[in-house]
């Protein structure tokens, strides 16, 4: 399984990041609006965006064709390491997840059936987040989840563009 999140901090190095994402084999994420844009061009497909909310605490799915599953990046993913996190302890939360549709729950289904978990990380900063309160920085958030990951006796690997 494969996620994509954030552009590169040098925007030269994006078909570069996004080749090597789309070459390897299995299940491709992407996480963020401007990433999804990114990866849009890049794929010559139109990005279909939604403003259905299948939760009212995770933004819609988006689509782009050749894509497994097209997502908002630090809010949904702020929620996929709540799901983990839970999930290694408590497992309170599993059945909300293990039976929702929502891009949050649908990742953690994802995982779930993964054994290798693939992280291709664009170091660009997102001012957009820099008044964001209640979430962390996305270099944090990747390192927590991986974490997760890792505890759940996942393989994960990790580039950073």
């Amino acid at each position: 399984m494969n996620i994509l999140f954030g552009p590169p901090s040098n925007p030269a190095d994006s078909r570069e990041m996004l080749s090597l994402f789309f070459s390897e084999s299995g299940k491709h994420i992407v996480c963020g609006g401007s990433t999804s844009i990114m990866t849009a061009e890049f794929l010559e497909k139109p990005l279909k965006t939604s403003l259905s909310y299948k939760n009212p605490d995770i933004p819609p799915i988006s689509e782009i064709e050749g894509v497994d599953l097209t997502t908002e990046g630090i809010i949904t993913l702020s929620k996929v390491l709540l799901y983990l996190n839970d999930f290694l302890s408590e497992k309170k939360l599993y059945s909300e997840w293990k039976s929702q549709d929502d891009s949050a729950s649908l990742i953690c289904q994802m995982i779930s059936e993964e054994n290798v978990v693939n992280f291709f990380v664009g170091k660009a900063e997102n001012h957009a987040h820099d008044n964001l309160t209640g979430f962390d920085k996305k270099s944090v958030l990747v390192s927590k989840l991986c974490e997760c990951l890792r505890l759940m006796g996942k393989q994960v690997n990790i580039q950073y563009f």
